[in-house]
């Protein structure tokens, strides 16, 4: 049986996560960095009552993040083409987006971005540009180094692995802001 104070904790901490994604909403599309997570549904045993509802909870509902990458730099800045840069930021943002339920993000939707990826790098959409990390060079004489990415690339190769290492998690689902 669960007691009045372990229900009002977790209905506390679904608000403030509930809360919490709802700010993220506003912010996706003006940050250049992104955010990706894999969620899983919640493993938690027994039954929750929703305060709300006044019933058990739907535990379909309740999910918990079991990855999480932040990609530093925008990877939209190495597409050449204007509208390649907006159809890859609406496949990874309307695809991804918090409004959809999880059965709508799962890792098949990454499959087919990842499909998306693969054309426009083999079409050579996107170039090598500088990025804000620097080196340091054995020589400390001389003053750092700036790195160059193919941040497209690097971009694929990360969701690659995504893909790969999270395919077999039953329901996993992701988010990207």
């Amino acid at each position: 049986m669960v007691s009045y104070h372990q229900l009002s904790y977790k209905t506390q901490e679904i608000n403030r996560i509930s809360a919490a994604l709802e700010a993220s909403i506003d912010m996706m599309r003006e940050s250049p960095n992104l955010r990706l997570s894999v969620w899983r549904p919640v493993r938690w045993s027994g039954r929750y009552l929703d305060v709300v509802k006044g019933k058990p909870a739907d535990m379909s509902l309740f999910h918990e993040q079991i990855y999480s990458w932040e990609m530093q730099e925008s990877p939209f800045d190495g597409i050449e083409n204007a509208e390649k840069a907006e159809s890859m930021r609406t496949a990874l943002f309307d695809g991804f987006g918090l409004e959809k339920s999880p059965s709508q993000r799962g890792i098949e939707v990454l499959e087919n971005v990842l499909s998306l990826l693969d054309g426009m790098l083999a079409g050579g959409a996107s170039s090598w540009t500088d990025s804000t990390q620097e080196q340091e060079l054995p020589d400390k004489q001389q003053s750092p180094v700036c790195i160059r990415q193919q941040r497209l690339l690097a971009l694929r190769c990360r969701l690659k692995w995504i893909c790969d290492t999270f395919r077999d998690v039953p329901k996993a689902s992701i988010t990207l802001r």
